[in-house]
């Protein structure tokens, strides 16, 4: 009889984690899409990748359901058909999926940051699963007349670049962020001047408040200061928060218009698509430099 109660309770734990992750996983592609420019259902900035890589991490593939739902319903709400829909959240799917499964199988699951080399790898794995998804995609809102086959590149670039980008910044937030923060009460002071810094340096290069804002200089390389710093004195988990506040930063600044990234020549969503590309650059640098520190 308790092993009975034992196994309903861990079915009912397991559904419930279902349910949560699921929720996450649409508010996230919510979020994502409400930033979609060039096609509704193709933003520049993709969390859900991240998150879906790093829960199967964590909690295993018995999760695949979450992306599947999840991915079908932010889909279904936003635009297109049941069958688009099933088609783009089975992409989703088998990306996630298939990124974990390589991890896992070659790069130490969850201690896939833990070393440079990895790291690189990590990159190419995230580079190769995107490419799944968004050819699935794309091909299945061009075959679904819900595209056209004219802008089936940059709407796949879109995509594409999204979901690497995604995978960059999130699946290490969440990873190396699942343990608690141990900090010392001497270090408390140095935390909060390290993360003051990549705020008010973000403010400076990414928002109207910066005095540069109107001249368009090019400042970004100055964020590169902070997150070094961060990535020296805090490690990898200061490096990765370091890099998820430039980026909340720099993606509101360029939204409304300010910044670097903001040309005349360029669309919004390839404003984003510059954007992210370079945050994606500075989240390798952050995570090679914290890693190659911490196995000195």
């Amino acid at each position: 009889m308790k092993s009975k109660k034992r196994g309903y309770k861990e079915v009912g734990v397991f559904l419930l984690k279902l349910l949560i992750f699921t929720i996450i996983y649409f508010i996230a592609g919510k979020f994502g899409l409400s930033l979609a420019f060039e096609h509704v259902s193709a933003s520049p900035v993709w969390p859900p990748t991240g998150i879906a890589i790093a829960m199967i991490l964590l909690y295993g593939y018995r999760f695949w359901p979450v992306i599947f739902i999840g991915a079908f319903f932010v889909n279904l709400t936003t635009a297109g058909t049941i069958i688009t829909s099933l088609g783009i959240a089975t992409g989703n799917t088998i990306e996630g999926l298939f990124a974990a499964f390589l991890i896992n199988k070659y790069l130490g699951g969850k201690k896939v940051f833990d070393k440079p080399v990895k790291i690189f790898l990590f990159l190419i794995v995230v580079i190769l699963s995107g490419i799944i998804s968004a050819t699935i995609g794309v091909s299945t809102l061009s075959l679904g007349d819900f595209a056209n086959w004219s802008n089936y590149i940059i709407i796949w670039l879109t995509w594409w670049i999204g979901d690497v980008i995604g995978a960059l910044v999130f699946t290490p937030l969440i990873i190396l962020l699942h343990k608690p923060i141990k900090i010392s009460k001497i270090k408390i002071f140095e935390v909060i001047l390290i993360m003051l810094s990549i705020v008010i340096i973000g403010i400076l290069v990414f928002t109207p408040l910066s005095p540069f804002a109107i001249h368009n200089f090019p400042l970004p390389f100055l964020c590169v200061l902070p997150i070094l710093w961060a990535s020296i004195r805090l490690g990898q988990k200061g490096a990765i928060l370091s890099i998820l506040i430039i980026s909340a930063i720099a993606i509101y600044g360029t939204l409304n218009g300010y910044g670097p990234f903001v040309m005349i020549s360029l669309s919004l969503n390839g404003s984003l698509l510059t954007l992210q590309t370079y945050l994606g650059f500075m989240s390798l640098m952050a995570l090679f430099v914290s890693s190659a520190l911490e196995n000195k």
